[in-house]
């Protein structure tokens, strides 16, 4: 027991010298024993044979108590290995709805203050134009409680699949940028959709990524270059490979109230986003102060 213990709790060069004095013991018991001048030549037979039992117990013990500490090293690095992945998956899960809910509430955000702030400067002026910017606050907020409905439906919904999620329209997709459109016009900045080869519903994630993609770059085009400024947004599918590209002139007027509400993480979040879907995207300014967001992803999930 004293040497499969110490096989189990110490290094393997620690134990070996304890292996070679069990063994040294009782070979020199054994010696001594078969040496005595009252030991009979039958008694010497057995002190050989319990010497040689005696020696495959002490290898057996030792060789017990090593495979013991290999065992329970092997626990320990699986239990370390486990904690690390559950650690990975907790923290890229966080990452994830970080990400969702900075492309949700930046986007409403920005066009809620802008237009919050051009109905203050024309209260007593023109009546109308101010209920239109409150309506379009109203519409904006009601649309941005939607999505965070459906992001708290997708998260506490176990099991749930991508596809699924967009059948029940739990996520949005390419079916929301005309609302997402509509709601960058009304901020003032003009918008022109040109899109192709999109017929067919493409993968959920795919469609997501997509809309995530105009979404930040409108909201950037609404947030640095302001209203009176122009956005184009193209969006092809073709040869397998998705292609947006969302580029903006500097015609604007760029607002104060607006550009003070950048948090720094828009296209940090965005770079993560394709990378994790395995595609590539550029952005930086163009000659004519415009600038431009272009994006290739895959057609299907990686």
């Amino acid at each position: 027991m004293a040497l499969f213990t110490a096989a189990a709790l110490r290094p393997a060069r620690l134990s070996g010298w304890c292996l070679a004095a069990t063994l040294g013991t009782h070979a020199l018991n054994a010696a001594y024993q078969a040496s005595l001048p009252t030991a009979a030549r039958d008694s010497q037979v057995t002190f050989v044979v319990v010497g040689i039992a005696l020696t495959l117990f002490d290898l057996a013990a030792w060789f017990l108590g090593r495979w013991a500490a290999e065992s329970s090293r092997r626990t320990r690095e699986l239990v370390k290995t486990s904690e690390a992945m559950t650690a990975e998956a907790v923290a890229a899960e966080r990452l994830r709805i970080a990400r969702e809910l900075h492309d949700i509430v930046a986007h409403a955000v920005t066009i809620m203050v802008l237009q919050t702030s051009g109905a203050r400067r024309q209260l007593g002026r023109d009546p109308e134009l101010v209920a239109a910017a409150l309506a379009s606050v109203e519409s904006v907020g009601k649309q941005a409680m939607a999505e965070l409905r459906r992001l708290l439906q997708v998260l506490r919904t176990v099991g749930s699949t991508d596809e699924e999620a967009l059948e029940t329209d739990m996520i949005a997709g390419l079916k929301d940028l005309d609302v997402l459109l509509s709601q960058t016009t009304a901020a003032g900045v003009s918008v022109d959709l040109s899109a192709s080869g999109i017929e067919g519903r493409l993968p959920s994630s795919i469609e997501l990524c997509v809309y995530r993609v105009v979404q930040e770059a409108l909201t950037n085009v609404v947030r640095h270059a302001g209203p009176g400024a122009h956005a184009d947004v193209v969006l092809a599918v073709a040869d397998g490979t998705v292609t947006v590209e969302v580029s903006n002139d500097h015609a604007g007027s760029v607002s104060n109230v607006t550009r003070d509400l950048t948090s720094g993480y828009g296209l940090a979040g965005l770079h993560e986003r394709i990378k994790l879907m395995g595609g590539e995207i550029s952005t930086g300014p163009l000659d004519d102060g415009g600038y431009r967001v272009g994006v290739t992803l895959p057609a299907a999930i990686p």
